[in-house]
C-alpha cells in the first residue's frame, strides 16, 4: 500500500511498497542525521533541513518528470528509486568533507554512493526488479538516456545550471529552510511544461520566464547563503580538525563515512586533542575571523579587524584550486611565522566569463530545440561570483594583530 508522507515543499509525497524496503534500510535512514546546508545553520538557524527529506523531494520530482515525459511505468520506477538514493554516497557534514575522501580515497560522493549501493543495497533493489549496477551508473552520471537526464546524469563536465528533479528540489528546499526569500519558481507550470525531443529534455519557450526565475535564485542563494563567510569558515574548520584527526589520531575515514553529523563529531573529537578542540569551537559558535581576506577589486569592504587585499582571477583560482595536501602545508609554515593556529578558508573554484558558464537547458519553439545558452546572459552569475569570491587567513580573534602582518601573496 505504501505511505504518504507531509512535505512543506511538494504537499504529500507517496512512497510505494519497494521504495519503502529502501527508505526503511538502516543506511538511508543515516541521511536524517546528515544536515543538507552543513554549518549554514550557524547563520540561518532553521537551515536543519536533511539529505533525508531532500532524498525524498527528488523523488517526487523524477515521478512527475517521468511522467510527464510519457515514460514507461518501469522507467518511471527505476528513476523515482535512483532520486531516493543519488545522495546515498555522502558522508557526515554533506559536501563540506568532499575534499577529504578525494584527498585520502580518490573518490567522489557519487562514486562512494555506487560503492555503498553494492554493499547495502543490492539485495534489497534486486528483490524489487531494479537493476543495482545501472542505479549506481546513474547517479554517477555514466548513463546517457532520457532516464538518467532527469536526474541530470549523462551531462559534459562544467554544467553550471540545470534543469532537473535534484536541483529544483534542493533550490526550493534550501530558501524554504533557510528562510532567505530568495525569489521563487513554479514547479507545476516548469512539469505543465516540459517537452521530450529525441533524447533530450526541453520546455517550451513560454517557459522562459520560469528559467530566469531558477537562475535568480540560485544567484541569491550562492550570495547570502551557499557561499556565506560564516558557513566557509566553519567549514574550512571542520576540514582541517578531520584532516589532523587522520594525520594524527587514529580516525578511520570509512568508518567516518557511514556516520551522521553528530556522530562524526563526536568521533573526530576522540582522534586527537587539536580536532577535540576545534570541533568544540565550532560547537560553541566560537569560530575563527577574518585577519586577511583577498577580494576582487569593486568588491572590497571597509573593516578596521580585518586587512584587504586585492586579489586577481589567476591568483584566485591558483589557490582554490590548490590541493589539501598543499594547503595545510602552507597553513603549517604560516601558522609557525605567526606563533599561532592559521587556516586558508576560501571559496571553492568559480567562474568568472559567461562563455565558460554552461546549461542543460533546451528551449522547444514547437518545431526544434536550441540552446538555452544561445538566447541568454550570464552577466549576473559571474557578478554575483565575483562579488562572493574571497581568499582568507582566519585565525583566533585574539591574534588577529599578529596575522594582519602577513601578506597572502608572501605565501600563496
Amino acid at each position: 500500500m505504501g505511505k504518504y508522507i507531509r512535505d512543506p515543499i511538494h504537499g504529500l509525497i507517496y512512497i510505494d511498497n519497494d521504495e519503502l524496503k529502501i527508505v526503511d534500510n538502516p543506511y538511508f535512514q543515516r541521511l536524517r542525521r546528515i544536515k543538507q546546508l552543513a554549518h549554514t545553520y550557524l547563520v540561518f538557524p532553521s537551515a536543519l533541513h536533511t539529505r533525508f527529506e531532500h532524498s525524498l523531494g527528488v523523488c517526487y520530482l523524477c515521478g512527475e518528470f517521468a511522467k510527464r515525459l510519457n515514460l514507461e511505468e518501469d522507467e518511471i520506477k527505476e528513476i523515482r528509486i535512483a532520486g531516493l538514493l543519488h545522495d546515498i554516497g555522502h558522508g557526515p557534514f554533506g559536501h563540506t568533507l568532499e575534499e577529504i575522501l578525494i584527498e585520502y580515497k580518490g573518490t567522489n560522493h557519487e562514486e562512494k554512493g555506487s560503492e555503498i549501493i553494492k554493499e547495502y543495497f543490492s539485495d534489497i533493489l534486486s528483490e524489487i526488479g531494479i537493476d543495482p549496477i545501472r542505479i549506481g551508473k546513474i547517479i554517477k552520471g555514466g548513463v546517457k538516456d532520457i532516464v538518467a537526464r532527469i536526474l541530470g546524469g549523462g551531462e559534459e563536465k562544467g554544467i553550471r545550471i540545470s534543469l532537473d528533479a535534484d536541483h529544483l528540489d534542493y533550490l526550493k528546499r534550501d530558501n524554504y529552510f533557510s528562510g532567505a526569500e530568495a525569489g521563487d519558481f513554479s514547479i507545476p507550470y516548469l512539469l505543465k511544461n516540459l517537452v521530450r525531443f529525441r533524447n533530450k529534455i526541453a520546455l517550451h519557450r513560454k517557459a522562459i520566464g520560469e528559467i530566469n526565475k531558477i537562475i535568480l535564485m540560485r544567484t541569491e542563494l550562492g550570495r547570502s547563503v551557499y557561499f556565506h563567510k560564516t558557513r566557509i569558515i566553519a567549514d574550512e574548520m571542520l576540514v582541517k580538525a578531520t584532516y589532523y584527526a587522520i594525520e594524527e589520531g587514529n580516525l578511520d575515514l570509512d568508518k567516518l563515512w557511514l556516520m551522521g553529523d553528530e556522530e562524526a563529531n563526536k568521533y573526530i573529537k576522540e582522534s586527537c586533542k587539536y580536532s577535540k578542540d576545534i570541533i568544540e569551537r565550532i560547537e560553541k559558535r566560537d569560530l575563527y575571523k577574518w585577519a586577511v581576506v583577498g577580494k576582487f577589486k569593486g568588491y572590497g569592504f571597509k573593516d578596521p579587524k580585518v586587512k584587504l587585499e586585492y586579489i586577481d582571477e589567476e591568483f584566485y583560482n591558483k589557490v582554490a584550486k590548490m590541493s589539501l595536501k598543499e594547503k595545510f602545508e602552507i597553513e603549517k609554515e604560516i601558522s609557525k611565522e605567526v606563533g599561532c593556529d592559521v587556516i586558508i578558508a576560501r571559496t571553492p573554484p568559480l567562474e568568472f566569463r559567461e562563455d565558460k558558464i554552461k546549461s542543460n537547458i533546451y528551449i522547444w519553439d514547437g518545431e526544434n530545440i536550441i540552446s538555452f545558452d544561445e538566447i541568454t546572459s550570464y552577466g549576473n552569475l559571474v557578478r554575483m561570483n565575483r562579488e562572493i569570491a574571497f581568499i582568507s587567513l582566519i585565525c583566533d580573534k585574539e591574534h588577529r594583530n599578529r596575522v594582519r602582518e602577513i601578506s597572502l601573496k608572501d605565501y600563496l
